[in-house]
């Protein structure tokens, strides 16, 4: 607000071209500040980030901006499998569709990003409930509907003909019940079909650029020293638990994780995990880390992973096209 008399102090108000001098200065100051916080060149692309909330136990890494998340992947892969069952019914041939029932278990064991066991078991609720074990492991009717050896014709030594086209041990074939198979087969075709027309990149991908940061950055963290001290701090409060274990991010080594059975044994270990790492704030620190090593990645590759984010948009569209048609 302007100054004004007042009856305890009594100031003069200056002249409105004065006044607006200094309140230039406080935006100018106040855009200063806000751009050492966070201001990009006009010419360079705006940082993105993750805009969900991520799973419990889950980090959000700024890399996954750029990546889909796992319901976006989940969309994809089913809207392909769709593409690629009519295709292949073209040739008499099937191929499966996930349920949603797989959905969901990858959900609750990738979280929102995929990064729920990026640092190991990281949810109280999945320790208590699941120990160390996937839930797809322990859904018997998940994982049997993952399996491709229930497609129509899969046993048919053509099927993979059609699904990938003629290759190296296909004997020059490539006509299957008197239709032609082109070139990469059905996968192909609908890899193809997933591409928004006036795509930049004319390619089935989600950015292997993206894919690289978040893998070296995980390189990276392990030799990062606040890293090592979390990790060792960690092992120090499972060992005092009983369990001498040297890292969190391997599998536990005291039970086989593929039976479809968790032991009590397990499932208080699992707990006693989880509860150590949120005394030394593992994830926390862990994923600090590797935010840090991200944004500097980020930062160097600004207009290529713009690009990358306009064909995710591009491609999350085509998606959403096939699905309504279905």
């Amino acid at each position: 607000m302007p100054l004004t008399h007042s009856s305890t102090n009594a100031r003069a108000v200056p002249p409105p071209a004065l006044r607006r001098r200094p309140l230039r200065a406080a935006a100018a100051l106040l855009l200063t500040v806000l751009c050492a916080a966070g201001c990009a060149d006009p010419g360079t692309p705006a940082v993105a980030r993750p805009s969900l909330r991520p799973a419990a136990g889950e980090p959000a890494l700024p890399v996954n901006a750029y990546l889909p998340t796992t319901a976006e992947a989940f969309d994809t892969g089913r809207a392909r499998a769709l593409l690629i069952d009519r295709c292949m019914r073209a040739y008499g041939f099937g191929f499966p569709r996930p349920s949603a029932r797989l959905e969901r278990t990858s959900l609750l064991d990738g979280g929102v990003y995929g990064n729920k066991r990026r640092y190991g078991i990281a949810d109280p609720a999945m320790a208590a409930e699941y120990g160390y074990h996937l839930a797809g492991t322990l859904d018997q009717k998940a994982r049997g509907r993952i399996r491709v050896a229930g497609a129509p014709g899969s046993r048919d030594p053509r099927y993979l003909i059609v699904l990938n086209g003629p290759g190296e041990g296909a004997d020059g074939q490539t006509t299957v019940k008197g239709r032609k198979v082109r070139p990469g087969g059905c996968a192909a075709r609908a890899s193809e079909r997933l591409v928004e027309k006036g795509s930049a990149t004319g390619s089935f991908s989600y950015g292997q650029l993206a894919a690289d940061i978040k893998a070296d950055s995980f390189r990276r963290s392990l030799r990062d020293p606040a890293v090592r001290a979390a990790v060792r701090a960690w092992a120090a409060c499972m060992k005092k638990a009983g369990y001498t274990v040297a890292s969190p991010v391997t599998d536990a080594p005291y039970f086989d994780l593929d039976e479809p059975t968790v032991s009590r044994k397990e499932i208080a270990m699992a707990r006693t995990d989880v509860g150590c790492k949120e005394r030394t704030r593992l994830v926390r620190v862990w994923s600090e880390a590797e935010a840090g090593y991200q944004r500097r990645r980020i930062a160097q590759n600004a207009e290529a992973l713009d690009r990358v984010r306009r064909e995710q948009r591009s491609r999350t569209a085509a998606v959403a096209r096939v699905l309504r048609e279905a």
